[in-house]
């Protein structure tokens, strides 16, 4: 089933989970690894250009958890974008 497939998956080739309107939630490790953006700069860039992100923290050894409108992973594919290097 699912779940059996999904165990197979190692975390980093879990996404995160986007939905019709535009809506994700996930991980920043998620949100990372999908953008190839560094960790680090996941949250600068979200408090930068999207003020109605949502960061749940379970506790100070969790993960954090993001929940992102249409605007959040725009601007993140935006901050992947201009920290890319140029080709």
């Amino acid at each position: 089933m699912d779940s059996t497939s999904t165990s197979r998956r190692s975390p980093s080739q879990i996404g995160f989970a986007l939905a019709e309107d535009g809506d994700a939630i996930g991980t920043v490790h998620q949100f990372s690894d999908h953008f190839t953006l560094p960790e680090s700069q996941v949250l600068p860039c979200l408090q930068c250009h999207d003020e109605e992100a949502i960061v749940l923290r379970a506790g100070p050894e969790s993960a954090p958890l993001l929940i992102l409108g249409a605007e959040g992973v725009d601007a993140l594919r935006d901050c992947a974008t201009s920290a890319s290097p140029s080709r």
